[in-house]
């Protein structure tokens, strides 16, 4: 299993101009998130299965809800919750290259239902899922260390039963229910649950979506209608686009995956994609966007000073601090939109990110430059205030940006403050 270091992070929601703290989420450790994983949720969050087929094989199962806006924690953007990178299907591919010694490896699948099926109905889907493993495993193409070059899905089971296992390989299931209109999938046990109307309208798209829950992709990342921010890039994981193929984002996502599944990554997002803090999910799932840019601008102090890096050095670790102003590249910032009213800031000199040392909660850390990456203390929540001016608060400490004493000299550093509303919390960006 691969392990994730984690620390305790502060969730808030916005409320009109101000925030409220809802919880701070820490990481489990084995044993609750063992108990975790053998809660298994049913639609809406319910817990009971209805009728579905229990686990035969011991593993721990848990399913996978589609959101609705009106219970928007069931589907908001996931990607790499521990369980599902424990639990993807890449793993038993790999295993079945390492079996069969070869890259063009067959995989049992089995299709069964609680309704009548004529088998020529069966092979008709049975094509469909060939397609589906065969249409994700093409965005795995030239990765590397990626050992699959075709799938060759191969049925095992009958109508009525399917076996846990065959040929040292764990079965993929498709279940049929008749009872619902609406299904979804069970990882950790390889199952999707097909809606009888669903069934019979045999939607590319629909598999498409579903398969992606066993590879280790939950309802996108990147959803629009309910979910900050609005706009960003569609996918087949996204239920609320339209679209009949998986797009750049999804292959994101499944490329993430497996560098975290390799071990090549123990990153918790995508390269280029930030955590985001928006609402917390009842399954445990880390939320990823993808910053969009807003622009390049000035950001300037009380004093009517520029931030700056100091000495214009480039080097990580670099303090921010207040300087003349000299319309310099190192004076520059690009701001890069990951949620309404939240910013992540690039030096327009280094390309890093202004950054809480350390990620630390306490008053007077400095602001600093360092490499981008995924984390809270790279995100500032800027604020607008009657006066035109923004307050910039970090999302991971829940502090302000201020202007060290209130200083009005340069060289005054940048540091973290509890928000009070002084002038030197108060930011000018001009043209944002």
């Amino acid at each position: 299993m691969l392990k994730i270091s984690c620390v305790k992070r502060t969730l808030i929601s916005r409320l009109f101009m101000g925030w409220i703290v809802l919880g701070t989420l820490a990481c489990a450790d084995a044993g609750s998130k063992l108990a975790f994983e053998q809660n298994s949720l049913g639609q809406n969050g319910d817990t009971s299965t209805g009728a579905l087929p229990a686990a035969s094989d011991g593993v721990p199962i848990h399913d996978i809800n589609e959101g609705t806006p009106q219970d928007p924690e069931l589907g908001l953007a996931t990607l790499d919750n521990d369980s599902y990178i424990t639990h993807s299907i890449l793993r038993e591919y790999v295993k079945a290259t390492q079996i069969q010694r070869t890259r063009y490896i067959r995989y049992p699948f089995c299709l069964y239902a609680n309704t009548p099926i004529s088998a020529s109905t069966v092979q008709m889907y049975f094509g469909l899922m060939n397609r589906v493993v065969n249409r994700w495993n093409q965005a795995l193409q030239g990765v590397r260390g990626w050992p699959v070059d075709a799938i060759n899905l191969y049925l095992v089971g009958s109508i009525d039963s399917c076996p846990s296992t065959d040929q040292g390989l764990r079965v993929y299931k498709l279940f049929v229910d008749a009872n619902r209109d609406r299904g979804f999938a069970q990882f950790g046990n390889f199952l999707n649950v097909v809606g009888l109307s669903e069934f019979r309208r045999a939607d590319l798209r629909r598999e498409l979506h579903e398969y992606g829950h066993q590879i280790g992709l939950g309802d996108t990342y990147s959803e629009q209608g309910y979910q900050l921010p609005q706009g960003q890039p569609p996918g087949v994981m996204n239920l609320y686009y339209n679209v009949g193929d998986i797009t750049p984002d999804d292959i994101d996502g499944i490329r993430h995956i497996w560098a975290r599944v390799s071990g090549a990554s123990a990153d918790r997002c995508p390269a280029g994609y930030v955590e985001s803090f928006v609402l917390i999910n009842r399954n445990k799932h880390v939320f990823c966007l993808k910053p969009t840019p807003v622009g390049r601008f000035a950001i300037k102090t009380f004093a009517n000073k520029c931030l700056g890096l100091q000495w214009n050095a480039p080097w990580q670790g670099t303090p921010l601090v207040q300087t003349d102003c000299n319309n310099s590249t190192g004076q520059q910032f690009s701001l890069s939109s990951i949620s309404s009213g939240v910013y992540r800031i690039q030096s327009a000199l280094t390309g890093q990110c202004l950054d809480i040392q350390f990620a630390s909660l306490n008053n007077g850390a400095q602001l600093i430059q360092w490499p981008c990456h995924a984390s809270f203390n790279q995100q500032f929540v800027a604020t607008k205030l009657p006066n035109g001016k923004f307050r910039l608060n970090n999302i991971g400490s829940f502090r302000c940006l201020d202007v060290q004493g209130a200083s009005g000299w340069s060289g005054a550093p940048i540091v973290q403050w509890d928000c009070h509303g002084g002038v030197n919390q108060a930011f000018s960006i001009p043209g944002l």
